[in-house]
């Protein structure tokens, strides 16, 4: 990796393999150093100062310490979606989710069209109570990107948080037309059906979990939970 870095001290791979080195060995101020060589050459580079704000959080820094250093990534380059994605997550697992908005807005502005922006947003807007506005940005998202699992499961999340559960079983169902194995959306499915007392339709999904996984426990351990919920104590077991 060093000698990576001398024939190219920008090649950020190597940078990254030997900070992951030095914090192996318990250097932390060697990782750091590596990323502000970067910096030297290159002040505005995105991926050195997004690492240093890692380093920051691996290291106990401060959740203000961690803003500011990510925020400088930002500044360095609002039109890179990475920065602003991080500061975003950074912020909800602060459990800011007032300020993870406010970050949310900012990267909204700054990327419009940017698909992982646009669902960051609507995760902020759902993190901190605004859940129409949540709606409506992943309806957005799911109608400029019909194809998106990631789009129609945060869209489907949405709409059971206001117990729709006809639209959040049309996202879901989106899903499997994309994805026909997705366990997430599978799961969701199961648990709206049995919420909505769809006994046969909750093991319809189960089952098909079973054909699709069959040495697998996942669609089995399915199965039990639905018989479960109808106290069938007997067919569970």
């Amino acid at each position: 990796f060093q000698k990576a870095l001398k024939i190219d001290p920008l090649y950020y791979a190597a940078t990254a393999a030997l900070a992951s080195v030095e914090m192996a060995a318990g250097r932390p101020d060697g990782a750091r150093k590596l990323f502000e060589d970067v910096l030297k050459i290159d002040p505005r580079n995105s991926l050195a100062l997004v690492g240093l704000a890692e380093l920051k959080a691996r290291t106990g820094g401060s959740k203000d310490e961690v803003t500011a250093a990510i925020t400088r990534a930002i500044d360095a380059n609002p039109q890179e979606p990475g920065p602003w994605l991080l500061l975003i997550n950074h912020l909800l697992c602060s459990r800011e989710p007032k300020a993870a908005l406010t970050a949310a807005q900012g990267a909204a502005s700054a990327l419009p069209n940017d698909l992982s922006v646009m669902n960051a947003l609507g995760t902020a807007q759902l993190a901190a109570g605004e859940t129409q506005q949540a709606l409506a940005t992943f309806g957005r998202s799911v109608t400029a990107h019909p194809k998106s699992v990631q789009s129609n499961l945060l869209l489907a999340e949405a709409h059971l948080a206001v117990k729709d559960y006809g639209r959040a079983r049309q996202a879901l169902e989106r899903i499997l037309g994309v994805d026909p194995r997705n366990l997430q959306a599978q799961r969701a499915l199961i648990t709206i059906a049995i919420m909505e007392k769809r006994t046969p339709e909750a093991l319809a999904v189960a089952r098909s979990i079973q054909q699709q996984r069959p040495k697998e426990s996942i669609g089995y351990l399915a199965e039990a939970e639905i018989h479960v919920s109808q106290q069938r104590s007997d067919l569970a077991l």
